[in-house]
């Protein structure tokens, strides 16, 4: 456990920064970008967030458990050259998909998305890099700058273009880059890859596991995504947008939660006795759901002091959405560590069983309520799909 408690602890350093930026930066979004355009750049985020991992097969997860199984430099090293060679042809069949749906479909500053898109994958995979080889610090550190490059440009952004659309993807691909520069200046991921690491069944063995998981994100956005979508046709893009900000103050449970996850990940990936594994599966997940139940009843609290302050006036109706949505976070949160035991037997077909589950029942639930409480029938459905 005391593994756990320091790479937790490393964790908490990187990720606490990246989270909070958005209390940082929602005074700005809410007073200088419109409803309406903070509304279609979380509609394209959300989009991306299940495009993107089904595309590429989430093949950053993919790279991390299988890299964790092994102390021996050289076999980490054709792992994750394997793991990008999988990716370029990935980003190939993104690119033509991308350019078929611009032209199906025209919409807004197309070039600055796929910018996005692009730099957004060559993070996670620097990142899940960093982790491979325990460089735990690096991963926390780079994390950090990123933060500040984020929001120093973006704040510039705003004070030059205005608030527009394309505002707020400048912070995130300048700070996407930066950190890819870091970490490819400290482990020379391109200087150590070589297309003759090519194999064949390393190849066909990551797939197969990453397969799974790609439908997960299709699932997860299932239970997230299509409810956007949903509000958006129903109720219109500005209510989106409140959606959307509303959805940003889970971000102190989201800290918790994801620094948890990312030590649990790899403490779990590397141990191999069975009566080990077992020991830690059941006290961890008790002291997990004691210390995010105690961090949800003090948070509320809390930010019904805060909300009059940092948000804007026309996104005030965001309030009444927070404390579902939290709840629904904090039962999502108690799945999410059930999920990595699957994954830790390199079980994600059934993994995805469950949340195929899930998503049809949110999908009916949220079809239902929607026309009748409006968007508080997102958290709502999302409650219950999560429960069951």
């Amino acid at each position: 456990m005391k593994q756990l408690f320091k790479t937790s602890a490393i964790y908490f350093i990187g990720q606490i920064c990246s989270k909070l930026i958005w209390f940082l930066l929602l005074p700005l979004y809410t007073n200088f970008i419109s409803v309406t355009d903070y509304g279609f750049y979380d509609l394209v985020i959300s989009i991306l967030n299940v495009v993107i991992p089904v595309v590429f097969i989430e093949i950053w997860s993919g790279s991390l458990r299988f890299t964790l199984e092994t102390q021996d430099t050289n076999e980490k090293r054709i792992i994750l050259n394997n793991c990008i060679i999988i990716s370029f042809i990935s980003l190939a069949i993104f690119s033509i998909m991308f350019i078929l749906t611009y032209i199906i479909t025209p919409f807004d500053s197309p070039a600055i998305i796929y910018i996005y898109s692009l730099v957004w994958v060559m993070q996670l995979i620097a990142l899940s890099v960093t982790r491979a080889y325990g460089h735990n610090i690096l991963y926390a550190i780079s994390g950090i700058i990123s933060v500040i490059v984020n929001f120093v440009i973006s704040v510039i952004s705003i004070k030059i273009f205005g608030g527009s659309l394309e505002v707020m993807f400048y912070g995130m691909i300048s700070s996407y880059i930066v950190q890819i520069m870091l970490v490819e200046f400290k482990l020379k991921i391109i200087r150590n890859f070589h297309i003759t690491d090519i194999d064949r069944n390393l190849i066909k063995e990551l797939f197969l596991f990453c397969f799974p998981l790609s439908f997960n994100s299709i699932v997860h956005w299932l239970l997230e995504g299509f409810n956007k979508i949903i509000i958006n046709a129903k109720l219109g893009i500005a209510i989106n947008g409140i959606y959307a900000v509303a959805n940003k103050f889970s971000v102190v449970i989201n800290l918790f939660v994801s620094v948890f996850l990312l030590a649990w990940q790899e403490v779990i990936f590397k141990i191999t006795d069975i009566n080990e594994k077992e020991y830690y599966y059941n006290y961890a997940t008790n002291m997990f759901i004691k210390a995010l139940g105690a961090v949800v009843i003090l948070i509320i609290p809390i930010i019904q002091l805060a909300f009059p302050y940092i948000i804007g006036d026309d996104y005030a109706s965001a309030f009444g959405l927070i404390p579902i949505l939290i709840l629904s976070i904090y039962i999502n949160s108690i799945n999410g560590v059930f999920s990595t035991l699957f994954s830790s037997e390199k079980k994600t077909k059934y993994l995805l069983y469950c949340k195929i589950t899930m998503a049809l029942i949110n999908v009916l639930t949220m079809l239902y309520f929607v026309n009748i409480i409006g968007s508080y029938a997102s958290p709502i459905s999302l409650c219950i799909s999560y429960l069951i």
